[in-house]
């Protein structure tokens, strides 16, 4: 899967309008929902990936806060992808409650998204569950409310 073009299709596909900008725009409360809970996610998994990785040496600590900002963008823009194709798929006319799958660069999700949450997992794992369920609910909560 080519990331970049997909995303780039995607938000082409967005500013063109039709059925997907209009499902966003009526929907405008759930999708900021969503939107903010990627945000959440992506600093939690952040966060706990510099707490694991920085430990107790200075140095360790300095790569942790150098490859902060990769893992907080890299994971908040695999997640907002994953997100929309979801609400987009849906837009088009899902014939279930949650949708089909949307496409999943698997690579990207296992590299920022992934290894970052195994590490907040090992270093807060009480955070990691939350973030986890929250995730999961708000998935859930969107499809039922969403639900026609």
């Amino acid at each position: 899967m080519d990331f970049v073009a997909e995303a780039q299709g995607l938000v082409r596909r967005y500013q063109d309008g039709g059925t997907f900008r209009g499902h966003v725009r009526e929907r405008m409360p759930l999708v900021i929902g969503l939107v903010v809970l990627c945000l959440l996610f992506s600093v939690g998994i952040t966060t706990g990936a510099a707490i694991f990785v920085g430990g107790k040496y200075a140095l360790l600590m300095l790569l942790a806060l150098v490859l902060a900002p990769f893992i907080l963008i890299g994971s908040l823009i695999v997640e907002l992808f994953v997100v929309f194709s979801w609400i987009e798929a849906r837009a088009l006319g899902a014939h279930s409650r949650f949708g089909p799958m949307p496409p999943v660069p698997w690579g990207l999700v296992a590299g920022v998204i992934g290894v970052p949450f195994l590490l907040l997992m090992f270093a807060w794992w009480h955070a990691a569950l939350v973030l986890l369920l929250l995730a999961a609910l708000a998935s859930v909560a969107y499809a039922f409310v969403d639900w026609q």
